[in-house]
């Protein structure tokens, strides 16, 4: 277990959760923690990763996502899918340098 709650809500000063927010913190917890694992490394080693691979990236976190019970209609998915992931990424590189 780390020693870091990266889904604490106090840890981010948090006293709302927002449906984006939400959907960050279940990307922070396992399973879908070690998949934002492997990406951070991947997009750290290849920074267009993304851009080429969006698609299937999209599917896997709409997976962990509908398995916390966070469900979006394809429109927002879209907008927020990018946003949501990058956010799990960020955070991870600040808890885990």
């Amino acid at each position: 277990m780390s020693m870091f709650d990266l889904t604490s809500e106090s840890a981010f000063g948090l006293n709302r959760v927002e449906p984006d927010e939400r959907a960050v913190m279940a990307l922070l917890k396992q399973p879908a923690l070690s998949y934002i694992r492997d990406l951070r490394r991947t997009i750290d080693q290849d920074p267009n990763f993304l851009t080429f691979h969006d698609r299937s990236v999209s599917l896997k976190v709409q997976n962990f996502l509908s398995k916390q019970g966070i469900f979006w209609d394809d429109e927002v998915f879209e907008r927020q899918f990018l946003k949501v992931v990058m956010e799990a990424v960020t955070r991870l590189r600040t808890f885990e340098k």
